[in-house]
C-alpha cells in the first residue's frame, strides 16, 4: 500500500497535523509506504521526523529541484499511489491527485473540489457556517476516516544533533550561560504584521525580564528578520538581551533547538508558536485579531493574551513590513508588557518547583 499525503501549507498547520500523521503511521503495517507532498517550510520541518519515506517537495510555479504542478504530477503518476490524504483544503491539490492518476483521494468536502474526491469528509458546521475546532482534531478525523482513530492530541518533534551543536555555537557567541534560564521571544507571522506585537513592547518586556529576573533573552528570528532583532538587541544594550540573528543560516531544526531548551517561550500566533509547543516548553501565546479556538494545543498548557476586545480589520489590513520586527496594531498594542511580564514569571517560578 501506497499514500501520497498532501501536507498542509504552513509551518503552524504542519505541527497540528503531527498527531494525525503519527495514528496513520501506527495504524497501518510497517510495509505502507507514506510519501509526504510538502512545500519547503514543512518539508524542512518535518523532514527528519519518522512519518514519511519519501518526500516529493513542490512549489507551483518552481523552477528544479523543486517540483511545479506539472512536474509533480508527473512525479505522482510515477509513484502509482493507491490513495492520496489531502490534509490541504485546496481545490489545486484535489485536481493534481486526481490527474495523476491517484484511484483514492480522501478530503474535507469544501472549496468546490467534492467531485474530485472519492471519500469526502463533511466539514463540522453550525447554524451554516463552518463551526470552529481545533486543527489538531480536525485533521485527527482525516486519520479516524482511514480507520486509525487516536485519542492522542500532542503534537511532537524531534531536534537533529546538529542543530543542537548549532544552538550551542549560537550561545556562545552571544554570551549566554547554559546555566542561566533563558526565555525566548518569538514576533513574527508569517502572514504579515497584523499578529505582530509592537517593537516598544519587545523592549520593555526584554528589559522588565533582565532586570528583575536572573535570566537572559533571545530575540528569535528567520533570515528576513535579522536586521530587525538586531537592531532591538542592539537599541536595548543589555548582555543578557541578545539576537538569534547574530549568526547564520538560520534553519528551521536551529529554532526547535533552542525552542527545545528554553525555559519559556513568549510568542505570537505564528509556525514558531507551534514548534515551541510541540517541544514541550511552557509558551505564552499573544493573539490579536486572531482567536485560538481554531489552533488549541494539547500539550503544556499555554497561557493565551488576548485584549478585551479584538480589531477584526487590522487582519484585513495584510501589513507585511517585516523589517520593523513587529510594527503592531491596535488590538496587539493593547496587550500590556506588565501583563506578558506577570505570567511568564508565574511559568518560571513552577518550573523552579517542579525542578526542586
Amino acid at each position: 500500500m501506497k499514500f501520497a499525503i498532501f501536507l498542509p501549507n504552513w509551518v503552524g498547520d504542519a505541527c497540528m497535523a503531527v498527531p494525525a500523521l503519527r495514528a496513520m503511521r501506527e495504524g497501518f503495517s510497517s510495509d505502507t509506504k507514506f510519501i509526504a507532498v510538502s512545500r519547503p517550510g514543512p518539508a524542512a520541518l518535518l523532514a527528519e521526523q519518522r512519518w514519511f519515506d519519501d518526500w516529493l517537495v513542490y512549489k507551483p510555479h518552481a523552477q528544479s529541484p523543486v517540483y511545479n504542478r506539472r512536474r509533480l504530477m508527473m512525479a505522482l503518476r510515477a509513484e502509482q499511489c493507491d490513495a492520496a490524504i489531502l490534509m490541504t483544503n485546496s481545490l489545486s491539490s484535489a485536481v493534481l491527485s486526481a490527474m495523476a492518476g491517484i484511484p483514492r483521494r480522501i478530503g474535507y468536502a469544501r472549496d468546490a473540489r467534492s467531485w474530485f474526491l472519492t471519500d469526502r469528509l463533511s466539514v463540522p458546521k453550525a447554524n451554516g457556517r463552518p463551526r470552529p475546532i481545533p486543527a489538531i482534531d480536525y485533521y485527527l478525523r482525516i486519520a479516524d476516516c482511514l480507520g486509525c482513530p487516536s485519542i492522542e492530541r500532542q503534537m511532537e518533534l524531534t531536534v537533529d544533533d546538529d542543530y543542537v551543536s548549532q544552538a550551542d555555537r549560537l550561545w556562545e557567541t552571544i554570551g549566554f550561560s547554559s546555566q542561566r534560564q533563558t526565555v525566548v521571544i518569538n514576533n513574527n507571522a508569517a502572514s504579515g504584521d497584523a499578529r505582530v506585537w509592537p517593537k516598544e513592547h519587545v523592549e520593555s518586556l526584554a528589559l522588565k525580564l533582565v532586570k528583575n529576573l536572573d535570566v537572559q533573552v533571545l530575540l528569535h528570528c528567520n533570515a528576513q528578520e535579522t536586521v530587525a532583532a538586531n537592531r532591538i538587541a542592539d537599541q536595548v544594550n543589555h548582555p543578557r538581551i541578545q539576537s538569534m540573528g547574530r549568526i547564520s543560516p538560520l534553519p528551521i531544526g536551529l529554532s526547535q533547538a533552542i525552542f527545545a531548551r528554553a525555559s519559556n517561550i513568549v510568542t505570537t500566533d505564528s509556525g514558531g508558536r507551534h514548534i515551541a509547543v510541540a517541544m514541550n516548553r511552557p509558551v505564552v501565546t499573544l493573539f490579536g485579531p486572531t482567536q485560538p479556538t481554531w489552533t488549541t494545543t494539547y500539550n503544556i498548557p499555554e497561557v493565551v493574551m488576548q485584549p478585551e476586545q479584538s480589531c477584526d480589520v487590522c487582519q484585513k489590513r495584510g501589513l507585511t513590513n517585516q523589517n520593523d520586527f513587529g510594527t503592531g496594531c491596535e488590538c496587539m498594542r493593547k496587550i500590556n508588557p506588565q501583563r506578558v511580564f506577570m505570567a511568564i514569571a508565574k511559568q518560571l517560578a513552577t518550573v523552579e518547583k517542579v525542578a526542586m
